[in-house]
């Protein structure tokens, strides 16, 4: 599988990885078929060990994007094989991030995407949404309910 990431510990770039297959969902699980992914800061925090969060290179980057199911585990309801979703996953230990051809997530932090949204728009939409709904000095807890 053709996948972007970090190819070795304290590597400084980003470079084209060739990694076997994910394996098969486990248990409340979903495999998606990546058609966008999200990049932001805290993916270069990640590469340059500003974050540790655990990476064991060779690892890949990207904790959002968008994608059609193409297996499901054990368990998994709601969701069929060839349901286009959204998923956020921060940060994926291992290296199983969404810049990649497949990553293997948790179903509960999957959401149903229309056909009609452009894939860019919808890789954007985990973080967007996150950030539009986080506290601030300027919003009150019903201001950010009614959003």
């Amino acid at each position: 599988m053709k996948a972007s990431g970090v190819s070795a510990p304290g590597a400084m770039g980003v470079t084209l990885l060739d990694l076997p297959e994910p394996p098969p969902p486990g248990t409340g699980q979903v495999l998606i078929a990546v058609e966008a992914a999200g990049v932001g800061p805290w993916d270069r925090l990640l590469n340059t060990g500003g974050w540790n969060v655990g990476l064991r290179p060779p690892a890949v980057l990207g904790v959002a994007g968008v994608g059609r199911v193409r297996a499901i585990g054990p368990g998994v309801q709601g969701i069929s094989v060839g349901d286009r979703v959204v998923a956020h996953e921060a940060p994926l230990p291992g290296g199983s991030g969404f810049w990649a051809e497949q990553v293997l997530v948790a179903a509960a932090h999957t959401a149903p995407v229309p056909d009609e949204l452009e894939p860019a728009a919808a890789a954007a939409l985990p973080v967007n949404a996150s950030l539009h709904c986080r506290p601030s000095r300027r919003w009150t807890p019903a201001q950010i309910n009614a959003s």
